[in-house]
């Protein structure tokens, strides 16, 4: 998803909050120990699309579709932050 295209979607359209859980978890932080119970994370990566009260509207767990599809996912909730 490195692509220009990606790039350009994600610094427009998206906030994002990156959890990093190193294989040995007792080197992660606490605070990201702690948004991967309270969102109940159980594989890498995880995206997650969060209305502004912090309410799970869509969760996508893998490496991701192609950008065009996920800009498609990401703006199917657009009722939801932009309002």
């Amino acid at each position: 998803m490195a692509s220009s295209a990606w790039k350009d979607f994600a610094a427009k359209e998206i906030r994002f909050r990156v959890v990093n859980i190193p294989a040995d978890r007792s080197k992660a932080s606490q605070s990201d120990l702690n948004l991967t119970s309270q969102y109940q994370i159980r594989g890498f990566p995880t995206m997650i699309v969060l209305d502004r009260e912090n309410n799970e509207l869509s969760r996508m767990v893998g490496s991701g579709p192609p950008v065009e599809n996920f800009k498609a996912w990401i703006r199917g909730h657009e009722t939801f932050y932009r309002s």
